[in-house]
């Protein structure tokens, strides 16, 4: 799933979450360190006017230690809500596939915690 708005990009592919601001600067975190998406709203000051900002904070896992830590965080306003909720969907179904994944590779039933 590939959104774009002007310079602005928000992907999801097979193995990453993938962000272009309006920069055309480029963020990406694999799939499988993605946590969460969290929406903020964030006060700016534009040459002295105090201004709310909406952003998503994309939150990445360390496999290892467990510790989370902002990835990069996406201007929200960017994208439309149902935009950003497309790509919340395809983030939280592309997360289930490598679980899904995950569980075969170590020989797990699908439902079933017993090893094969």
């Amino acid at each position: 799933m590939i959104i774009w708005f002007r310079g602005y990009k928000l992907a999801v592919t097979d193995e990453f979450l993938e962000y272009r601001d309006g920069r055309y600067r480029v963020s990406k975190i694999p799939l499988a360190d993605c946590s969460e998406m969290k929406r903020e709203w964030v006060e700016v000051d534009v040459k002295g006017t105090i201004m709310h900002r909406l952003e998503i904070r994309v939150i990445a896992k360390d496999r290892e230690t467990g510790f989370t830590r902002t990835a990069f965080i996406i201007n929200g306003e960017a994208f439309g809500k149902k935009d950003l909720q497309m790509i919340k969907d395809a983030l939280e179904n592309a997360k289930r596939d490598i679980e899904r994944a995950r569980e075969l590779a170590r020989g797990v039933r699908h439902g079933n915690d017993k090893e094969v």
